[in-house]
């Protein structure tokens, strides 16, 4: 049975709020990568700056949204994962993963990460952008932190796959694009910067 068929709506909700999480997760990957002579120079430049505030700023409201709890009204937290497992548990007596599918989501909701980075970050950062005399200068994750969040993406991933059973039916979210790293590739070795590769294009050089 297809998404569009069930009787639980915020399913495409959750799915949209992972495709975005997903894809924003490819993206910091890219920016993250190694790089060393013309690469490294061209991604250090303010245009790229500029990309992962906005990359940082969409993974985090979408990781909270889907760490939301619900809160039993019905027209808010649409892309939360445990309004979705008490939707699915309302509407399916046969749903089998109530049970696994909480464990996961609590997991996911007690973590250092959540608690301690993820949302210091959205209050203490995001929040407050406009008091900040640098509003593009956004802290990147650490290794170590992008590695958690990698893991975090897969499991609510699973998480999704899991309501999905009920349905039968599996969920790709992802959509598999390298634009970003061939972009990179390609005209780092003739600009310096961004910038630089735009005003040529505009004929302004």
């Amino acid at each position: 049975m297809g998404v569009k068929e069930t009787k639980v709506k915020n399913f495409l909700h959750v799915i949209g709020c992972l495709h975005r999480l997903d894809l924003v997760v490819d993206e910091l990957s890219t920016i993250y990568k190694r790089r060393k002579g013309k690469e490294y120079h061209f991604v250090s430049q303010h245009t790229f700056k500029i990309y992962h505030m906005g990359l940082m700023y969409v993974f985090i409201c979408e990781y909270c949204k889907l760490l939301e709890g619900d809160n039993n009204k019905k027209d808010e937290n649409w892309g939360s994962l445990t309004k979705l497992n008490e939707k699915i548990r309302k509407v399916h007596q046969d749903y089998k993963h109530y049970e696994l599918v909480k464990s996961k989501i609590d997991t996911l909701q007690q973590s250092t990460f959540h608690l301690k980075n993820i949302r210091k970050i959205r209050d203490s950062t995001f929040a407050h952008l406009d008091k900040k005399g640098e509003p593009f200068t956004v802290t990147a994750f650490e290794d170590d932190e992008f590695k958690t969040a990698k893991e975090h993406v897969a499991e609510m991933i699973e998480i999704l796959n899991l309501c999905g059973q009920v349905y039968n039916t599996d969920y790709d979210v992802k959509i598999r694009n390298n634009f970003t790293e061939k972009f990179i590739n390609e005209y780092a070795k003739f600009y310096e910067t961004p910038e630089e590769m735009l005003n040529s294009f505009l004929g302004k050089n």
